[in-house]
């Protein structure tokens, strides 16, 4: 069981991740101001309202973050080996199917950065347990427990949305009663229904608060942004259904994903415990909605995976305890791609060990962020895309980098009107919004271009600290800019 413990180790190794700033901009802003209403989200709320409290430990909110992050991962993964014992699966292999799971990158990636992933799978795999317990027997509590689960699992990344049709769909073809009739059957779909809706309550409360900023940004930045940033960094064909489904399988390849999907393929057909049969049925149909849950998403990038993985291993635990012989060559093979899985966390490690460990990094370099800042005066929020570099650092974050670099980095999609209501900046429009409020300090240097996207994701605000006479400092590395507006003390 002490290898449950690995996603704390992955959280304090794992490299920093522009993925996370808007999440921690959203957790850190949430607590003084209306999300939507009063600073921008691309994501459903829930993530942010979980993880808000957080931002309380003052200094060390971005560590808190991770850890948390890694504590559910780890409860995910003891749900998935509580579920597989729930269903006759023996202990040893319970186990083998869970440690397995640990092994796969896209648990990995979910289990390590600050993002909405390992919540809402935490929430669909505690889903899963109640719908198991509704086949067996059919009431309405178990069917609203696992509605408001999916529900809340929406709320907080609405990729999950497959799961609430698969979730009816499944009590009402599966669902197996004393005396089974359709009336029953119907029922808990309802029940199951009516849950989900309530467990959307966090996103549809903010729809009616804020209707055309949730919109634009759940919905239509989802739909326009991707587009339009990879088109202009040449690499359009990223978004393909062809090659989405490649990276997605590429994915899948580091670690256990793959075979255990193969396998499942394989042994569709196998005759199982009858008593087991709509419980795979149902783990089947949930598998099903996670790889659709994939392929939402613009482009088919790692974290994207983890869907689909609570139920797949699940349903793999009962496919090994159902064959009455282990191949060799079978075990093998998934540990040959268990190794392949655990290569990245392993090479974090010693990275962390050699030079420091990531995080903490980041957290020691915020510190030296807001004492550079406060000798020279400066007490207000700061300008910046990369919100993990000044989140701890005392300061605040200007409200309208909430989103990182995701909506700076678009062009074409809002017009600066629009980009004011809204509460955000595009790149055309920072050079304007400043020079109405010229921020006090602008920190830039993390968004370094590369080969796959060679635009600088903060070059309009560089560019205008340039511009306008800020005095510059490096603070936290050589890659690391804090522009001080003219007029404030010089920076030693």
């Amino acid at each position: 069981m002490s290898l449950l413990a690995l996603p704390l180790l992955m959280a304090l190794a794992g490299p920093v991740n522009h993925d996370e700033d808007q999440y921690l901009g959203a957790a850190a802003l949430v607590r003084d101001a209306a999300i939507y209403r009063d600073f921008m989200s691309l994501q459903t709320p829930l993530h942010a309202y979980v993880f808000a409290p957080l931002t309380l430990i003052t200094g060390w909110s971005f560590l808190a973050m991770r850890l948390a992050t890694a504590l559910l991962a780890t409860a995910t993964l003891a749900l998935v080996h509580v579920a597989q014992r729930l269903l006759g699966v023996e202990r040893g292999t319970a186990m083998f199917a869970t440690v397995l799971l640990l092994c796969c990158t896209a648990f990995q990636v979910g289990a390590s950065v600050v993002r909405n992933d390992m919540l809402p799978a935490l929430l669909m795999t505690l889903a899963i347990l109640a719908a198991l317990r509704t086949l067996e027997r059919v009431g309405w509590i178990a069917p609203l427990a696992a509605g408001i689960c999916v529900g809340l699992a929406i709320a907080a990344k609405i990729s999950y949305a497959p799961f609430a049709p698969t979730l009816c769909l499944a009590l009402l073809l599966l669902a197996q009663p004393v005396r089974p009739t359709i009336r029953l059957r119907l029922a808990a779909a309802a029940v199951a229904g009516i849950g989900v809706i309530t467990g959307m309550l966090p996103a549809l409360l903010c729809l009616a608060r804020a209707p055309e900023a949730f919109s634009w940004g759940v919905v239509e930045f989802a739909q326009s942004a991707p587009q339009a940033y990879y088109a202009v960094s040449g690499q359009a064909a990223l978004l393909g259904a062809w090659d989405k489904s490649m990276r997605l399988a590429l994915v899948a390849a580091e670690g256990p994903a793959l075979p255990a999907l193969l396998l499942w393929l394989a042994c569709r057909r196998t005759a199982v415990d009858t008593r087991r049969t709509s419980s795979r049925h149902l783990l089947e149909l949930f598998t099903v909605a996670g790889l659709g849950a994939a392929f939402i998403p613009a482009a088919g990038w790692r974290q994207y995976l983890l869907p689909a993985l609570p139920p797949l291993f699940i349903v793999l635990g009962m496919i090994l305890t159902g064959r009455s012989t282990r191949p060799r060559t079978r075990t093998a093979l998934f540990v040959l791609f268990a190794l392949v899985g655990l290569a990245r966390p392993a090479r974090d490690t010693v990275v962390a060990l050699a030079t420091g460990w990531p995080v903490l990094e980041t957290e020691r370099s915020a510190h030296r962020i807001g004492a550079t800042l406060r000798a020279a005066g400066i007490l207000g929020p700061v300008a910046t895309v990369s919100v993990h570099a000044v989140i701890d650092a005392g300061h605040g974050l200007d409200r309208r980098f909430a989103t990182g670099a995701f909506v700076v980095r678009s062009s074409g999609l809002l017009s600066i009107a629009e980009a004011d209501t809204f509460h955000v900046l595009t790149a055309e429009g920072v050079a304007a919004a400043f020079d109405s409020a010229p921020p006090a300090a602008i920190l830039t240097g993390y968004e370094q271009a590369s080969d796959m996207f060679p635009l600088r994701q903060d070059a309009a605000l560089r560019d205008y600290a340039l511009a306008h006479a800020y005095v510059l400092h490096q603070v936290a590395g050589e890659d690391t800019e804090l522009w001080v507006a003219p007029g404030h003390e010089p920076l030693d």
